[in-house]
């Protein structure tokens, strides 16, 4: 398991949420 790798990660997915959540929340 490597802390970096999923901080990373989990950096990704939170720009990923930032980009597609407004659009979710009006479905």
């Amino acid at each position: 398991d490597d802390p970096n790798m999923l901080t990373e990660l989990q950096e990704d997915v939170t720009e990923e949420c930032a980009k597609i959540g407004p659009i979710d929340s009006v479905k």
